[in-house]
């Protein structure tokens, strides 16, 4: 395995890691050995067993506080040798053959996880990525399920609930950053993982509707409030808070109005309107020789998909395209977000409702588009994407005067396609042996835009003044591989950072 450590220098380097057992405690427990995946052979309590001597591996404890805590309803003789009987059963079947040594340390009065052995533990790794700046977009992928999953032993309770709220106050914090960047899919994308987590809490169901409505997508915010009723009627026999309830009627209403304004299949606000890209709230670096490409491509090519993981800046990109080729589309520039959807026949039905054209049917709708002269972003295509692929097919082949710009982690894979890949931000040349000019380092697009955000969030924020802090300063640009998100995200805590 390859890890990022930093060296004597402060410079982040590459090492190689031999990790021999892979353990994953969120969701239902696995373990990979060497790489392969693992059965584990031991019965249910010796798994029970290995997940508590797992959490609680920094320190040795003794026979009888694990028995009294595994199986606190038996005698202690009976515990005692319920003990011994798993901690045999692990040994043997239930963890792989370990020439170097046991995997477990144990004495006749306490044992303890054998700390030599190299191990990768998902819940440890958590823990650490929160810790680190611009690290919590990492962490929140890690939680795959509640902790041990399929296990329902009492002492179980305390470490699932402390996991479950670290990752809750992760999410809620990513959501507000990601807002605050001007990344609403993103801020959709966290609200929508904090909500499998509690499927009914309130205050998370009002930011997905307001981050959909912000984003144009009326149809979308009400569906959200329509099917968490029906889910809160069903399940808990109870009504939406009042709260919630407002902040539906305030987005129907502004439907209801905009519906009352149709003119024939498209409405008049639509044909007025010239577009319904977002004035950005914060600069743009680094991506004028990226835009001009593109103003090029899209004169050109009629279907551009802008491709690249998250957080890499699709979605900016493509809204600062928008903004710049408006003259060449006499309809307008129309953004379509598609990343809160879960159902894909909702995906001609936020078309229709980011165009005005209220419940139009695909029939209809590729109708009233055939005279038009716009341009389609449709955004964060890759949750939908064969919904997706169908509805551009068939706008192509009936809307001839219609482009599409499209951001997806992957391809659309559709005849005619022009694939953009998005590139990471610049980021300072680290060497190991000299440190480049201060010139150097601010001509960094990644360095610029940290800090930009840093001095948003504090302006009492400085640059370094000494080499080695320059030095972890480049160290943390690498860590973060030039990706925009991870570098605002890492900004917004830099009055925690000792770069200066």
């Amino acid at each position: 395995m390859i890890l990022r450590g930093p060296a004597k220098d402060g410079l982040v380097r590459l090492q190689t890691t031999t990790i021999e057992l892979e353990v994953f405690l969120f969701g239902r427990p696995r373990l990979r050995f060497r790489g392969v995946p693992f059965t584990f052979g031991a019965r249910k309590d010796a798994l029970a067993l290995l997940v508590y001597l797992l959490i609680h591996r920094a320190q040795a404890m003794s026979r009888d506080t694990v028995a009294f805590a595994l199986w606190p309803d038996l005698p202690p003789a009976e515990a005692r040798t319920r003990l011994r009987a798993n901690l045999h059963a692990l040994l043997a079947t239930g963890l792989p053959r370990r020439p170097e040594g046991p995997w477990i340390v144990a004495d006749r009065r306490a044992l303890q996880w054998n700390g030599r052995a190299q191990i990768r533990l998902d819940i440890e790794e958590f823990e650490r990525l929160l810790e680190q700046p611009g690290a919590s977009a990492q962490a929140v992928e890690l939680y795959t399920g509640e902790l041990a999953e399929g296990l329902d032993d009492d002492w179980l309770l305390a470490p699932r609930d402390r996991l479950r709220e670290e990752q809750q106050t992760a999410l809620l914090e990513l959501v507000d950053l990601c807002h605050k960047s001007d990344d609403c899919r993103q801020a959709i994308h966290y609200v929508q993982v904090l909500l499998k987590l509690d499927p009914f809490r309130e205050d998370a169901i009002r930011t997905l509707m307001e981050l959909r409505y912000e984003l144009a997508d009326r149809a979308g915010a009400i569906h959200v409030y329509h099917e968490f009723v029906r889910r809160i009627r069903s399940e808990l026999d109870a009504e939406p808070m009042m709260e919630t309830t407002a902040v539906y009627e305030r987005i129907a209403s502004a439907q209801h109005l905009a519906d009352r304004r149709t003119a024939g299949p498209m409405a008049a606000s639509f044909l007025r309107a010239q577009h319904n890209l977002p004035s950005p709230l914060t600069s743009f670096l680094d991506r004028q020789e990226d835009v001009e490409a593109l103003i090029g491509l899209v004169k050109q090519r009629r279907l551009i998909t802008l491709t690249g993981p998250g957080g890499i800046g699709k979605t900016r990109l493509a809204w600062q395209t928008g903004h710049a080729v408006l003259a060449e589309f006499s309809d307008g520039v129309w953004s379509v977000e598609l990343g809160g959807l879960t159902d894909p026949r909702l995906v001609l039905e936020s078309l229709a409702e980011t165009l005005g054209m209220g419940n139009a049917s695909q029939r209809t709708s590729f109708i009233a588009l055939q005279p038009k002269s716009l341009l389609l972003i449709l955004d964060n295509c890759e949750h939908v994407i064969d919904a997706v692929r169908n509805v551009a097919k068939d706008i192509l082949s009936q809307c001839p005067r219609v482009g599409i710009l499209a951001t997806s982690r992957e391809a659309l894979r559709i005849f005619g396609e022009r694939v953009f890949q998005v590139e990471p931000l610049s980021i300072p040349i680290n060497e190991p042996t000299s440190l480049p000019s201060i010139e150097h380092f601010r001509e960094s697009a990644a360095v610029r835009l940290f800090f930009e955000r840093a001095v948003d969030i504090s302006p009492t924020f400085q640059a370094p003044k000494s080499a080695h802090d320059w030095r972890t300063l480049a160290s943390l640009m690498h860590h973060l591989d030039g990706i925009p998100l991870a570098i605002e995200l890492a900004a917004a805590r830099s009055n925690a950072l000792s770069i200066n």
